[in-house]
């Protein structure tokens, strides 16, 4: 539903709202107290119900889920009831990718950002334990060039100890001015308990890179899949690898006018980003009629649909079909690159877009997988906008892997485990994925 037309239903709709689900004095906490709550409360807060009810991807999960319906509906008095209503009803679910984010907390990232405050680089999450975990790891930010590693519980920072802390308090914590030195306290499995020092600085955009290694090998690193035209600069990158291979004097071990012997794939702290171009992206490496994804589930009312979902498969899209930002993709190029040996590293922080390519190069026995268990994000999501500000993001699909593998939560194993040691002189892992194309 658009912001129009929940703005509209809210304001149109005068009816009184049907007696359900009556919360307890333990769910109004924070609440307002009023004797006669604005209707318009209610129809946003409404509208957001629907939009869960019809897009969520998991609708078992939502067997109890029409106790929420009602639930707020004598409580809602400001907007303010609106944002705690909505977040408790999206947390209900026990969902980390099904959240609501306030005016608020939108506005709150926006003055950090214009007062000039940069973050550590890492992402937390709370487990069952209310502790506080690395979840993903920006490259090129302080953390990603420190000891800290996925998976880590994050105890303190700057001092200041987690305990009791809400999310929103945490995250606030790493954020400070460039220079600042940043000291936090983490606990890993395989070093214990340490502080660590971040000196904090602006994270650079992340660019596409390429380079030849020894061996006649190539690498390219593809930071994420956030649009057309960073796919299609990825493609230019390929090509120029390709003509280097050719140009190669020797230097680099290969032959006058040869190919590439190799070519290792980076994605390593690649969030991911759209489906449609992990799909495009795969469809480079993989012949026709290949899976890139086994089975796409998404809401359905359908009846003939079982459980209340849609599957579908997702192919390879032919060569002759494949375009990239509107131009097609060079057939010799293609040719190529879906006959090349291919190693593809990943870590903690490759997830979703970059799980559905290396999921589909894995299981079509394409290439070989290199370094740590990727982030585990086997879901697709939606994102409604409200007029208040807020935004309710919906898990709205799941996938899994052409060999049927469900990585939600788990990831993907890799074919050979390299742990990269924070002490480390040399890239471990690429000098791994290099070595297996020689």
């Amino acid at each position: 539903m658009s912001e129009k037309a929940m703005s509209e239903k809210a304001m149109n709709d005068t009816g009184n709202a049907v007696a359900g689900d009556v919360a307890g004095s333990d769910d109004l906490k924070g609440f307002s107290q009023c004797a006669d709550p604005p209707l318009v409360w209610q129809n946003f807060y409404h509208a957001g119900f629907a939009e869960v009810k019809e897009k969520y991807y998991d609708p078992a999960a939502l067997k109890d889920f029409d106790r929420y319906e009602h639930k707020y509906d004598a409580n809602l008095c400001t907007p303010a009831d609106l944002d705690q209503a909505l977040a408790r009803m999206a947390e209900s679910l026990h969902n980390p990718w099904t959240k609501y984010t306030s005016r608020a907390e939108i506005e709150a990232k926006a003055d950090r950002e214009r007062l000039g405050l940069v973050p550590a680089g890492f992402e937390l999450a709370s487990d069952k334990n209310n502790k506080f975990k690395i979840e993903f790891i920006h490259n090129g930010s302080p953390a990603k060039n420190s000891a800290l590693r996925e998976g880590d519980t994050v105890r303190s920072i700057d001092g200041q100890d987690l305990t009791g802390m809400t999310l929103a308090q945490a995250k606030a914590l790493q954020y400070g001015n460039a220079g600042r030195v940043l000291t936090v306290e983490a606990e890993s499995s395989i070093v214990g308990s340490e502080k660590i020092a971040l000196t904090l600085a602006a994270t650079p955009p992340d660019q596409i890179q390429s380079r030849m290694l020894e061996g006649g090998v190539g690498y390219v690193r593809l930071p994420d899949f956030k649009n057309e035209a960073r796919l299609e600069d990825f493609v230019g990158q390929l090509k120029q690898l390709q003509a280097s291979a050719a140009a190669d004097d020797g230097k680099l071990g290969g032959k006058p006018g040869g190919k590439l012997k190799g070519l290792v794939l980076d994605l390593r702290n690649d969030p991911g980003g759209d489906l449609p171009l992990a799909i495009k992206a795969a469809s480079l490496f993989l012949p026709s009629d290949s899976m890139i994804v086994a089975k796409q589930y998404v809401p359905s009312h359908d009846p003939k649909d079982a459980d209340g979902l849609r599957e579908t498969d997702l192919k390879v899209i032919a060569a002759a079909d494949l375009s990239i930002n509107g131009k097609p993709v060079d057939k010799a190029l293609l040719a190529e690159l879906q006959k090349i040996p291919m190693t593809v590293l990943v870590n903690g922080s490759s997830a979703s877009a970059a799980e559905v390519l290396t999921g589909a190069l894995k299981d079509n026995y394409r290439a070989t997988i290199v370094g740590s268990h990727t982030f585990g994000k086997a879901v697709g999501y939606k994102t409604a906008h409200f007029p208040t500000g807020g935004e309710l993001r919906i898990a709205g699909m799941k996938y899994r892997t052409p060999s049927g593998f469900d990585l939600s939560g788990r990831g993907l194993v890799p074919d050979k485990e390299v742990v990269s040691r924070p002490d480390a002189q040399e890239d471990e892992q690429l000098q791994v994925a290099q070595k297996l194309l020689q």
